[in-house]
C-alpha cells in the first residue's frame, strides 16, 4: 500500500509545483519547458514505439489522425478553437484514464517479492510530470475546480487499477487497445503542442531551455534507466 500512497501523492504535487512556479513570469516558461519535453518526449520514445512495435503502420497513420483531427475541426467550426481543444484535452483525458488503470496495476507488480524496486520507482517518479500535465492542460481553460476533479479521477482510476489490477489486465492488454491508445496519443500531442505555442513558449528564453534541459535529464531516467521496466 506504500507505493500505492507514494505515487497518489507524486502525482498530487504537480498541482502544487504548477501553483509555485507560475507566480513568476521566468518560472512558468521553465515549467512550461520542462513539461514540454517530458510529456511529448514520453509519448514519442516510451509510448510510440511499443504501439507501433503492435499495431504497425496503421498504428502511426491512428496517431497522425489524432493529431490532425483536432486541428482541421478548428478550421471546419470556423477557429471555434475552444470547442475543439476541450474535445482533444477529454480525448487525452481520457487516455490518461487508462494510463492510471495500468499504473495502478504495475504497482501491484512492484509489491511482489522478486520485482524491482525501480519498477516502483518508474511509476512514482513519471506520476509527477503527469499531474504538472493535466493541471497545465486543463487549469487555464476550465477553472482549478475542473483540473481537481480531472486528478481525482486519475487517483480513482489508479486505485481500481490497483485493487483490480489482474481482471483489468487481461482487457486492457496492449493488443486489445493498440488504436485507440495510438489515436489517444494523438491527441494528447495535440493538446501539448498547441498549449506550447499558446504559451509563446517558441521565444526560447533561458528559463524555458532550463526546464527543458530537466526534463531531458528526467525523461532519459524513465525511457533509459527506469522506464524499460515499466511496461504496461
Amino acid at each position: 500500500m506504500i507505493y500505492l500512497f507514494v505515487s497518489c501523492v507524486s502525482l498530487l504535487a504537480g498541482p502544487i509545483f504548477y501553483r509555485f512556479l507560475n507566480s513568476d513570469h521566468g518560472l512558468r516558461k521553465g515549467l512550461d519547458g520542462f513539461i514540454f519535453i517530458t510529456i511529448s518526449g514520453l509519448v514519442i520514445l516510451h509510448i510510440l514505439p511499443d504501439l507501433v512495435k503492435v499495431g504497425g503502420a496503421i498504428a502511426v497513420i491512428t496517431v497522425l489522425v489524432g493529431l490532425i483531427l483536432p486541428t482541421m475541426a478548428e478550421k471546419f467550426f470556423k477557429g471555434d478553437f475552444g470547442t475543439t481543444q476541450k474535445i482533444a484535452i477529454v480525448l487525452s483525458l481520457f487516455g490518461l484514464m487508462l494510463h492510471n488503470i495500468t499504473d495502478g496495476c504495475s504497482i501491484i507488480l512492484a509489491q511482489q517479492a522478486d520485482a524491482s524496486i525501480m519498477l516502483a520507482v518508474g511509476v512514482i517518479i513519471h506520476r509527477l510530470p503527469e499531474g504538472l500535465a493535466i493541471w497545465w492542460m486543463v487549469q487555464p481553460r476550465s477553472g482549478s475546480l475542473w483540473a481537481s476533479a480531472a486528478l481525482l479521477l486519475m487517483l480513482g482510476m489508479t486505485c481500481l487499477g490497483y485493487f483490480a489490477g489482474g481482471e483489468l489486465l487481461i482487457h486492457l492488454n496492449l493488443e486489445s487497445t493498440v488504436y485507440l491508445q495510438a489515436f489517444v496519443a494523438g491527441s494528447i500531442m495535440h493538446v501539448i503542442l498547441h498549449q506550447h505555442v499558446e504559451g509563446e513558449c517558441c521565444k526560447k528564453d533561458m528559463p524555458e531551455r532550463i526546464g527543458a534541459l530537466i526534463g531531458f535529464a528526467i525523461l532519459y531516467m524513465l525511457v533509459n534507466g527506469i522506464g524499460h521496466v515499466h511496461h504496461h
